[in-house]
């Protein structure tokens, strides 16, 4: 005699569905097409091991106040709830992958500096390969106190934040406030109107936040790389491996040069580039100027908006 648990119809997936999950699925036909009409056992075992099952059993237990404690790689940090940026953390664990491993490879017992640190992924990345210094500098007070809090909470003890913006020299960063982790200082227009909406931090050149020599720097600040590069002589003579973003429309934008005049700096130097594709292949196109324009074209035309690059 058949149990009646051994076999169950779509209208049971879809009640199962919405008593596990807390609510209907989107498309019936393609949920029960994917989980199958297997035994209740079988359901539930697919549903509570679903990503979004454990997101949620996740956050409900995890958050404190607008924060969300989640797992990335082999570290937790404390992620903004609603944060648009961290997708990639809230489904898959991960960020990036495809620069962090490129990245952990080089900061591997090495001295380095994270700028535009956000809330502190590449810090803590490197300090788990590392346990010299990982200076962070961050222009967000709000994402600096989150860098603060997730270094203490994986027991980074070696990572130093720096509440500052990285620039040519000595002067104060705007950014627009948002609700996000991703605030991009610009020269915008502070005033009694916009007093409520803009935020000011201190700007200072990379030579004054660090005295060591640094091995490994990594730098994302949207377009204003050049100008934060102006202020780094002392640190670039030591010749870092640098990650970035290069994007000819963020530094035309941000600082008003072309990619050419921001890869001479590199070149310059002898540097060369490789590209660190989002498939996790790498590309060494040398000093190729024209290859790393096309390559970004190419991406640019898949609505994505940069190519990541190591520079050595």
């Amino acid at each position: 005699m058949n149990s009646p648990w051994s076999s169950i119809s779509a209208q049971n997936v879809v009640d199962l569905y919405r008593s596990i999950l807390g609510r209907d699925p989107e498309t019936p036909e393609i949920v029960v097409e994917q989980i199958g009409l297997g035994s209740v056992e079988a359901v539930a075992f697919a549903l509570v091991n679903s990503v979004e099952f454990r997101l949620k059993r996740n956050l409900e237990s995890r958050a404190i106040g607008n924060l969300r404690l989640l797992r990335c790689f082999d570290f937790e940090l404390y992620v903004p709830e609603g944060d648009w940026m961290f997708d990639d953390v809230e489904r898959d664990a991960v960020y990036e992958p495809y620069v962090i491993e490129a990245f952990r490879e080089k900061c591997a017992g090495r001295t380095v500096m994270d700028v535009g640190a956000n809330i502190g992924i590449f810090s803590l990345s490197a300090a788990k390969v590392t346990d010299k210094p990982i200076i962070a500098v961050e222009a967000s007070p709000e994402n600096a106190k989150l860098i603060v809090i997730n270094a203490k909470h994986n027991e980074a003890d070696n990572i130093r934040v720096v509440p500052a913006a990285a620039a040519s020299e000595i002067g104060m960063a705007k950014f627009q406030r948002a609700h996000t982790a991703n605030k991009v200082t610009r020269d915008y227009d502070l005033s009694a109107e916009t007093v409520d909406t803009i935020d000011v931090t201190t700007a200072l050149p990379l030579d004054m936040v660090v005295r060591e020599p640094v091995d490994v720097l990594k730098i994302d600040i949207e377009g204003y790389e050049w100008n934060a590069l102006q202020g780094a002589g002392q640190l670039m003579s030591g010749k870092p491996t640098v990650f970035l973003e290069f994007s000819p429309e963020f530094m035309r934008d941000g600082a008003g040069i072309d990619a050419d005049t921001f890869l001479k700096f590199f070149f310059g130097r002898g540097y060369e580039a490789t590209i660190l594709h989002r498939d996790m292949s790498r590309e060494n196109v040398g000093q190729d100027v024209e290859r790393l324009v096309e390559a970004w074209q190419t991406y640019k035309d898949r609505n994505v908006t940069h190519l990541d690059l190591m520079m050595q």
